[in-house]
């Protein structure tokens, strides 16, 4: 698809729009999901999954360096041709349909688990996926426009709430750091780097961006770490031992720490998460017909509704089975896919492609 101004975005609003769908690993971190039971031991891998991160992303800010223009299903064509481009658009394709079903599946999840709303889960899945459609077809500018409003909002909530907790954290409450030994510290960098599916994004949208890339991708990851390591600190010195037997620990601290004019933020929270999703899931959907177009040039829009039915048809199959949700949100399925798709793949790409140009070169 030709890249036009129409499209273009600041690099900027493409990282808060990120920032925004980053934070979801936030309402949905818990401890033992992520390899222990203390909370403290999570902010510390939180640090170190940012240093991790940061070198596994060098591949996609090399290839923006290298072809500013370029998307990685177009460097591989330019490394293997037609059918190079091909076979990189299907995998990213099925790459984040898995990681919208399971992001998605479990807000169905926590609904039946936490809220009143269970026997409505698959509906209010299905509206989120209609939504994210409605926000594709208002275009790129239009979903950065609204992510920047509503990352604002939730910032100023997140403050705002900061002076009301810190009275009633208690740092006696939390076990020491490394309580557990060191083992917990590295299955929870583990599984944090496993959950950095944002990144990928950063192979097909950085083309239409504008401005300071790797100062705006630095800012961004200070940003999204700074947010873990204060939550992080918060709940384990509000809820101690508690805090880390929860499944949704964000959202139980909101509902025992919420009063007077915060009253009911449980509630804001589950709007706010659906809010994210749509936009995460909407983002999600341009690139993946974007990657459709690379197998049929001049299907038409309306086949944009593909990818949210196979969406909506994973997250319904992972949340109503909680055992297949588990397996594909864990650390051994998600990791590996993370690396191949954020590292692996690119750098075979960008290998092949200059490797070619430069024999290119020397005929010439």
């Amino acid at each position: 698809m030709e890249k036009t101004e129409k499209r273009s975005i600041m690099v900027w609003q493409l990282f808060v729009w990120l920032f925004l769908s980053r934070i979801i690993i936030l309402f949905t971190v818990n401890a033992q999901t992520l390899g222990g039971e203390n909370l403290l031991v999570l902010a510390v891998s939180s640090v170190l999954s940012m240093g991790v991160t940061f070198l596994l992303s060098l591949p996609a800010l090399y290839l923006h360096a290298r072809w500013p223009g370029k998307t990685i299903c177009e460097v591989g064509q330019a490394a293997f041709g037609e059918a190079g481009a091909k076979a990189t658009a299907l995998f990213y394709m099925a790459f984040f349909l898995i990681a919208d079903g399971y992001y998605l599946g479990d807000l169905g999840l926590f609904l039946v688990k936490e809220t009143d709303y269970g026997s409505l889960a698959w509906l209010i899945l299905a509206l989120i996926t209609m939504a994210a459609l409605y926000c594709w077809h208002k275009g790129l500018q239009a979903m950065a426009r609204t992510a920047t409003l509503l990352a604002a909002a939730i910032v100023v909530g997140f403050v705002l709430m900061v002076p009301i907790w810190i009275p009633l954290a208690d740092p006696a409450r939390s076990l020491p750091v490394f309580y557990e030994g060191i083992r917990p510290l590295w299955l929870g960098t583990a599984a944090l780097t496993a959950r950095s599916t944002r990144f990928v994004v950063l192979l097909f949208l950085l083309p239409d961006t504008k401005g300071r890339v790797l100062r705006g991708f630095v800012w961004w990851n200070l940003g999204v770490t700074a947010a873990f390591v204060v939550y992080l600190l918060l709940l384990a010195f509000c809820l101690g031992e508690y805090g880390a037997a929860m499944s949704y620990p964000v959202y139980t601290l909101l509902q025992l720490f919420s009063y007077g004019p915060f009253a009911r933020l449980d509630a804001v929270f589950t709007g706010g998460w659906v809010m994210v999703m749509i936009l995460k899931i909407g983002l999600d959907q341009l690139i993946f017909f974007r990657c459709l177009r690379v197998w049929f040039p001049a299907v038409r829009c309306r086949w944009a509704v593909l990818g949210v039915i196979l969406t909506y048809g994973a997250a319904w199959l992972l949340y109503q089975n909680p055992v297949w949700h588990n397996q594909v949100g864990s650390t051994s399925f998600f990791l590996p896919v993370t690396v191949v798709a954020l590292t692996g793949l690119p750098l075979v790409l960008v290998a092949v492609a200059r490797w070619k140009e430069r024999s290119r070169q020397h005929e010439t």
